[in-house]
């Protein structure tokens, strides 16, 4: 009798992610091999490395220029006071091991535009966005477009937040999505430096930590979706409202005259 107790409690024992593996179809061994590009370690970024540790993926590169700000504490679920002044992406990638010591994490302290090589895209399964510019997301595109990387981009502001799936050139690519006013302002940006210093001057994009939490959740769940075949984002966008809650899906239509809709370039994955 003893001994049928003693093997019953051993069986009983659970491993790291025996309750994520109760889910049918479930894959963790697949979560284990991926490769997940990570721009933008801010709030939105913290949520997404968060989940991608707790969920046991196994590599997050993670880009930021960044350093650690007082302001950044309210909001940055992986920073704490000893973290001010240094880089975002290498103590997030520290702190990702912390929860989980498996993962392998490679910071990259620079500018996705200015920093970052095609190869880093390349060797991801899937690029996630948690910038918070269009000129960032404009390059992020291109890149995933030419290669044929899908990528889900988060944005967030205040108690709204929205999640966007992109596969070019299948689906519509984040170009299609962008209207004659979006792209006056990018050209303002680009032709007048005191529209830069002016907006450094009133400070980021108001934000709080919850809506970041549920937007990052999303760009995840998104991302898991998408490695088990399940339906996903893909071409589509999920805004959230938050005050209301009158949140909705949208579908993006192909624009004819974009550019990032031929067929991607054949690039042997590296390791």
């Amino acid at each position: 009798m003893r001994q049928r107790q003693e093997s019953l409690s051993i069986s009983a024992v659970e491993h790291r992610f025996s309750r994520l593996e109760t889910i049918q179809w479930w894959n963790q061994s697949l979560l284990k091999q991926s490769v997940v590009l990570i721009i933008g370690a801010g709030a939105l970024g913290n949520e997404v490395i968060k989940n991608c540790s707790l969920l046991g993926i196994g590599t997050c590169i993670i880009v930021d220029n960044d350093q650690i700000e007082q302001s950044n504490l309210s909001r940055s679920v992986l920073f704490r006071t000893m973290d001010e002044n240094k880089n975002k992406a290498e103590c997030a990638a520290k702190a990702a091991h912390s929860i989980y010591p498996d993962i392998t994490c490679i910071p990259i302290a620079g500018n996705i535009i200015g920093d970052v090589g095609l190869g880093w895209f390349n060797r991801a399964d899937m690029v996630i966005s948690a910038v918070d510019n269009r000129e960032a997301r404009l390059f992020i595109n291109k890149i995933c477009a030419m290669l044929g990387k899908p990528w889900i981009d988060g944005g967030i502001d205040v108690l709204n937040g929205i999640v966007r799936g992109f596969h070019a050139p299948e689906t519509a690519c984040y170009e299609c999505t962008m209207s004659k006013t979006d792209w006056n302002l990018i050209n303002k940006r680009r032709s007048c430096s005191l529209l830069a210093r002016h907006a450094a001057t009133e400070g980021g994009i108001p934000t709080t930590p919850t809506t970041a939490s549920v937007i990052g959740a999303l760009q995840v769940q998104e991302m898991i979706k998408y490695f088990h075949n399940k339906k996903w984002l893909k071409g589509e966008g999920f805004l959230f409202e938050g005050l209301n809650h009158s949140s909705y899906t949208v579908t993006y239509r192909i624009n004819p005259n974009c550019l990032h809709h031929e067929n991607p370039l054949k690039v042997k994955k590296t390791e």
